[in-house]
């Protein structure tokens, strides 16, 4: 039954649309499906838990526990950021798998088909991404342009997958002996598929970990030179069409290859070293406790290193930094102490596990490099639905390996409970994400804000459902004639009510104070709405909606008094933003400061040469001021 659902689970297409809750809901549905008839299976057919491996699970949940106790947003620590679905939930599932394969002793031939089914999953994936490369995306996944990442979302989580196929697949070439054709098949492409995700930190910890497995198994591989020398052929010609990317494939360079091997200035890494710096200072913060699980987005924006623009935001292009890249500083930030070193000890453990358990069988190099691959994977990322099952696995053959006997602890009722709570919650989130989704597809404003309505009182715990909710209220109520006072006025109240409501689930969000703003600026009530603004900027610095809503109040309402101060920290906060420049144009000709404003047009010319709002202040420029348009 494992074999069949490790089969199944790479490779499930779930929708062919790129939203994460498609990805993760349907396979946190599938794998406490799994753990619900895994649990009636196992009841009074298996041993107990070894007292060690039971203490090191329970020190990690208490962590978890205490670390959702002082989140200051209960729902993101329960069920995790809504693009993530990483929360305690997420946890609780995926020990009780760990759980469950600990207490079943698999014995060696059961191994033997576990690992087997892993490398066969691979089969439809990597089919699909040589589709995929071929430019014939037949299923219309949406994935990342140039970048494979098939159906599992994101070209990382894709990576490592392949990373932990290869050296699968080397594993059963030299130690198995059988079906040797169809592994280095198997192994060829999914090493050339692995270098077509273009994701630097999986490709790195691959060769690291394949130069570490070539020195282990040197003997088998110097014995079987004809075996070795084709694989090796098999690399170079796939390095080579690696490089040939731009002759081969020129549609895939222009999307992919040029972007990320052939740029100098590597902005992925800065950006990440800001979020780790950002963990760092959170931590040190708060080491005891962290500031909660599943937290770090809204709190993390104010230790962000503003100077990075990435971090810079807007409403039309906000950057939702919801995980640190990092699975260890995450639990650092947010757990504390307890979470890390709970974290942690689990590692080391089942790294030791894993290790003795090569002694046995050579076979068990799989779980011990595949559990390597996938810790590489979390110093750069973090846990992804698409490849936790694989990392939970290897974890648990680890701990059922480690030599420490003694007494057991049976809990058969637990996996079984938390399971089946767990796949009645996902279940009814599943429904929910699937109302969701056809609302995007509704042109109609006034009709998605009623169907957007009915689903947020069906599951009011999507985050992303509020500001989407609010930015249709406000849509609505700008695109109104003035004398139509009454509905805008509604629609005022709308945007309050669906803010407040949001706060009180998701406290300190930047986005739901300023919407709060707008809707106090919509009913006149400039001070109430200021004060918005300005809680908006305490909890995210660098965002233009609240600071333009400033200047339009002090402007418009205060005699332009601060005026100039918001204006110059407009600029500071998004110097290449169109929507910053056509405000600083406009705010300058409101102020007779004609100059000034033709040199921030100077700047939309030169950032957006197309954009027609040019025309329009060129054709202004020249009917309301003797000098020309550029003197």
């Amino acid at each position: 039954m494992l074999s069949l659902v490790i089969f199944i689970y790479p490779v499930v297409i779930f929708y062919p649309w790129n939203i994460t809750q498609s990805f993760s809901v349907p396979k946190l549905v599938l794998i406490s499906l799994f753990c619900t008839f895994f649990s009636l299976y196992s009841i009074k057919r298996v041993k107990g838990v070894p007292v060690i491996t039971f203490f090191l699970i329970l020190f990690f949940i208490l962590s978890l526990l205490l670390s959702v106790f002082i989140a200051p947003s209960k729902v993101y620590a329960i069920l995790g950021q809504s693009a993530r679905l990483t929360g305690l939930l997420f946890y609780l599932i995926f020990f009780s798998f760990v759980w469950l394969i600990v207490q079943q002793r698999f014995k060696e031939k059961d191994l033997f088909k576990i690992f087997f089914s892993i490398v066969l999953s691979s089969i439809i994936p990597l089919l699909y991404g040589l589709c995929e490369y071929s430019n014939f995306d037949f299923l219309n996944l949406e994935g990342y342009p140039g970048r494979l990442s098939t159906f599992f979302g994101q070209p990382n989580d894709y990576a490592v997958f392949l990373s932990v196929i290869c050296l699968s697949t080397f594993c059963f070439i030299y130690i198995y002996k059988r079906f040797i054709p169809l592994f280095c098949v198997i192994f060829v492409i999914s090493f050339f598929e692995l270098l077509l995700t273009y994701s630097r930190a999986n490709i790195f910890g691959f060769f690291m970990l394949f130069f570490v497995l070539l020195f282990l198994l040197n003997k088998e591989i110097l014995s079987s030179k004809r075996v070795s020398a084709l694989l090796a052929i098999g690399i170079l010609i796939s390095i080579a069409l690696f490089f040939a990317t731009p002759y081969t494939n020129p549609g895939w360079y222009e999307m992919g290859f040029s972007r990320q091997v052939g740029r100098v200035e590597d902005e992925s890494l800065s950006q990440r070293i800001t979020m780790w710096k950002a963990s760092i200072d959170m931590f040190l913060e708060k080491p005891l406790t962290g500031y909660g699980l599943a937290n770090y987005y809204p709190i993390s924006s104010r230790f962000f290193d503003m100077s990075n623009s990435f971090f810079h935001w807007s409403t039309k292009n906000m950057t939702f930094v919801d995980v640190p890249h990092n699975e260890f500083l995450e639990f650092l930030a947010l757990g504390g102490i307890p979470l890390f070193v709970s974290f942690t000890i689990l590692i080391i453990f089942a790294l030791y596990g894993n290790y003795l358990s090569v002694y046995e069988n050579k076979l068990n190099l799989i779980a011990l490099f595949g559990f390597c691959a996938t810790l590489i994977y979390l110093f750069f990322n973090f846990f992804v639905l698409s490849v936790s099952l694989l990392f939970f696995l290897f974890l648990a053959l680890g701990l059922t390996n480690l030599p420490f006997k003694g007494k057991e602890i049976r809990l058969d009722i637990f996996p079984l409970v938390i399971s089946v709570a767990c796949f009645s919650l996902f279940l009814y989130m599943g429904v929910y994400y699937n109302i969701d989704n056809g609302i995007y597809k509704i042109k109609n404003n006034f009709q998605k804000v009623i169907m957007g309505t009915n689903a947020l009182s069906f599951y009011p715990y999507d985050y992303y459902s509020y500001p989407a909710l609010d930015d249709k209220y406000l849509l609505i109520a700008k695109s109104l004639p003035k004398s139509d006072e009454a509905i805008r006025f509604e629609m005022a109240s709308s945007i309050e009510r669906t803010s407040f409501l949001g706060l009180s689930l998701f406290p300190n969000d930047p986005v739901l104070y300023y919407y709060l703003g707008e809707a106090y600026k919509l009913k006149r009530n400039y001070p109430e709405a200021k004060l918005y603004f300005l809680k908006s900027l305490e909890f995210h610095p660098f965002f233009e909606e609240p600071i333009i809503g400033l200047l339009d109040i002090s402007c418009t309402y205060e005699g332009c008094r601060n005026s100039f101060k918001y204006a110059k920290l407009l600029y500071e906060t998004s110097p290449d933003s169109l929507l910053t420049l056509v405000t600083l144009v406009n705010y300058n000709i409101r102020m007779h400061q004609y100059n000034d404003a033709k040199i921030f047009l100077r700047d939309i010319e030169d950032l957006y040469p197309a954009n027609p709002i040019i025309y329009v202040f060129k054709e202004f420029f020249m009917k309301n001021t003797s000098s020309k348009v550029f003197s």
